[in-house]
C-alpha cells in the first residue's frame, strides 16, 4: 500500500474502530471518528470514557478503518498518546468537516459541543502506528 493510497483512504469518512485493553477481560471495541495527518490518527475522546482509562493504564491499541462498499481496510497498531485539545486546536473543526454534512455542521455542534465541554473533558488519543498493514484497491 503506498503513501498516496493510504492518504486517500484515510481521508474519507469512514468510521474507525478502536480497540483498548481491558484489566483482565478481552478487548474494549469503540467506534470513532478520526482524522489522519499524514502520520498519526487524532482521534477526540472524553476523560470519562473506558477507552481513555484503558490507555492511561496500557497504551498499546489497534485501529481498524474499513470500507464495507469496496472491502477495502487499514489496521494500525501502535502505543497511543494521550495529549491535550490545545496541541490540536484544528481536530473539531476538521472532524466536522470530514463527518457532517455542510447543512448540519451548525446543529451538530450547537447539540454536542460546547466550549465549557471541549476544555474541561475531552483529550486527544494520538496513534502514530508503530506497523499499517491493510488492502486498498486503487483505479490505474
Amino acid at each position: 500500500m503506498d503513501a498516496e493510497a493510504l492518504q486517500a483512504f484515510l481521508a474519507q469518512p469512514h468510521d474507525a474502530i478502536i480497540s483498548t485493553n481491558r484489566v483482565g477481560k478481552g478487548a474494549q471495541l469503540n467506534p470513532v471518528w478520526f482524522i489522519w495527518d499524514g502520520e498519526s490518527l487524532l482521534i477526540s475522546t472524553q476523560k470519562a470514557s473506558a477507552k481513555y482509562a484503558n490507555i492511561v493504564r496500557d497504551p498499546n491499541i489497534s485501529v481498524i478503518v474499513n470500507d464495507p462498499v469496496t472491502r477495502a481496510y487499514v489496521v494500525a497498531y501502535g502505543r497511543a498518546e494521550i495529549v491535550g485539545l490545545e496541541r490540536y486546536p484544528e481536530l473539531w473543526d476538521a472532524t466536522m468537516e470530514k463527518y457532517i454534512p455542510a447543512d448540519k455542521r451548525q446543529q451538530f455542534a450547537e447539540a454536542s459541543w460546547t466550549q465549557a465541554t471541549q476544555q474541561a473533558s475531552r483529550v486527544v488519543i494520538v496513534l502514530k502506528p508503530d506497523k499499517v498493514v491493510g488492502r486498498i484497491w486503487t483505479a490505474h
